[in-house]
């Protein structure tokens, strides 16, 4: 099997730690078409630590497998390049005992006639996407990934647990050897795409994000959106390797579908993770001939993917009730006396939302432009005092109705703190969970006073704190995707904010 591949992509960026402690291979710049093995690592010890350890892994690592030439290679020759790995860490850390205790994740992926061998140590990742899905996933190494297993946190749980850094394996040295999981891929299809990347890039970025991401077909477009997102939200370094397939010569006979685990079982299983995420025991043989795919022309889909992908929300959010078509001049009437509001108040953002709210009802538009600035006028005092008993009125019945919810979850919060039968560690997760709740309900009785800044900022406080956000629900998802535009100005940023928010809403 031969491939051919586009210009791969890459990020190793330092994000918001003090130095970077990830490495990837090839160098950042030098890789080209002409690669075929790419590794990520992700170094663990802190300054002079981690950074050596992972540059020497790659380093070392690659040199090992690039210099030998065994056909078909099998478990054990990969488990050579992993000691020779450990040997030379364990001879750095001899000369500078300082660096005891320093540690690396691995990932790589290496194309071969065979197909594609993967590998790796650790919570850095492997995802191969095809048609806009994660058609395979690597399983990581870590304690949340156990928990999850066990069956004690969801998946959704556990990309936000607060341990959701530590890690049961890492490259370490002699005086730790570890094991490589290793798997080869003989699926692989013009367009598919791989992704190595290290924990920083899954931090917040869910599947869902990362699969959509590689709908658009174009891995430059790709690298950017994730560096944005990384940049704004993502606490670690963050590096990866994106690699497409363009195309693929098969000149034997090659089972589809199908993932061997490499040893004396390499037919062996997947786990439960890896087989949700990509159907196995295929046995459809190819016919035994030389044949060349090319992936197709991308210019449409990536037009219209990614359009959809950062483009925003089509069509109305509803704020208020709808009402039938004969009643579109009652809703514009009502905006803009809103809008009339807020503007004497000095709201500026909630006065032009409502303004633009009244505008996009497309009815006598002109008229109503000019019934804002014409307000001044004496002729319209009357008219701004009835505006201001309706919207009065109707904040007061906003207020009202919301205040009661507000006050019901304050009334459970006292109930659990005096319920003596429920243990402490309960009492504070019951509690939490509540007040966030509160502080949604605020978010979300601001939004309909008109406050969108205030709606705003409840929401992106808790969007942006990694335990808080799995309370929020699809409304305030919704909401959030809503006043993104208006609050984010970094256009990039933006548009993957709402995408994000559109996402989040369409999970739940």
């Amino acid at each position: 099997m031969k491939f051919k591949i586009d210009q791969p992509m890459f990020l190793n960026e330092q994000g918001k730690r003090q130095n970077n402690e990830d490495s990837i291979f090839p160098a950042p710049e030098n890789a080209t078409s002409a690669d075929r093995l790419f590794l990520v690592c992700d170094g663990v010890g802190g300054s002079e630590k981690g950074e050596i350890a992972s540059k020497m892994v790659c380093e070392t690592f690659s040199q090992s497998l690039l210099s030998r030439t065994e056909s078909n290679p099998q478990k054990d020759f990969f488990e050579k390049a992993v000691l020779d790995a450990e040997a030379a860490m364990s001879a750095h850390i001899k000369k500078l005992p300082s660096c005891n205790g320093m540690k690396t994740t691995l990932t790589y992926l290496w194309l071969r006639a065979e197909g594609a061998y993967i590998g790796w140590v650790g919570d850095s990742r492997i995802y191969h996407f095809r048609n806009g899905k994660i058609i395979y996933r690597s399983e990581d190494h870590s304690l949340v990934n156990e928990m999850v297993k066990r069956g004690e946190i969801t998946e959704e749980e556990a990309q936000w647990h607060p341990h959701s850094n530590l890690i049961l394996r890492a490259v370490a040295g002699q005086h730790e050897p570890t094991e490589l999981d290793l798997l080869q891929i003989s699926d692989i299809q013009p367009g598919d795409i791989f992704m190595l990347c290290t924990d920083g890039v899954t931090e917040n970025l869910t599947e869902t994000n990362l699969a959509e991401l590689s709908s658009l077909g174009d891995l430059e477009m790709m690298k950017e959106q994730i560096q944005i997102f990384c940049e704004d939200f993502s606490k670690d370094n963050y590096s990866l390797y994106l690699i497409k397939i363009d195309e693929v010569e098969q000149s034997k006979p090659e089972a589809v579908g199908t993932n061997n685990k490499l040893g004396s079982d390499s037919a062996g299983s997947e786990s439960d993770t890896q087989s949700n995420l990509r159907e196995e025991n295929q046995t459809e043989l190819k016919e035994d001939k030389k044949e060349t795919v090319k992936s197709g022309n991308n210019l449409v889909k990536y037009m219209v993917a990614g359009l959809g992908l950062i483009g925003l929300f089509i069509g109305s959010f509803i704020f208020y009730n709808k009402q039938k078509e004969n009643a579109a001049f009652e809703r514009v009437n009502g905006f803009v006396s809103k809008s009339v509001f807020h503007e004497q108040q000095g709201n500026l953002d909630s006065a032009m939302h409502y303004l633009e709210l009244a505008d996009a009802e497309k009815v006598a538009g002109n008229d109503i432009k000019a019934k804002i600035f014409d307000l001044d006028n004496k002729e319209n005092e009357l008219a701004r005092q009835d505006s201001l008993k309706v919207v009065n009125a109707y904040r007061d019945s906003i207020s009202r109705s919301f205040n009661e919810q507000i006050s019901t979850i304050g009334s459970d919060i006292n109930f659990i703190k005096a319920d003596d039968l429920i243990s402490s560690k309960d009492k504070e997760r019951k509690i939490v969970a509540l007040e966030y709740q509160r502080e949604i309900i605020e978010a979300k009785k601001q939004l309909q006073l008109g406050e969108l800044e205030l709606s705003f900022d409840l929401l992106h406080k808790i969007r942006k704190d990694s335990f808080a956000i799995q309370f929020l629900d699809k409304e305030a998802w919704l909401i959030l995707g809503k006043l993104v535009p208006s609050f984010v100005k970094n256009d990039s940023i933006r548009k993957v904010e709402v995408a994000f928010c559109r996402e989040m809403a369409n999970n739940l």
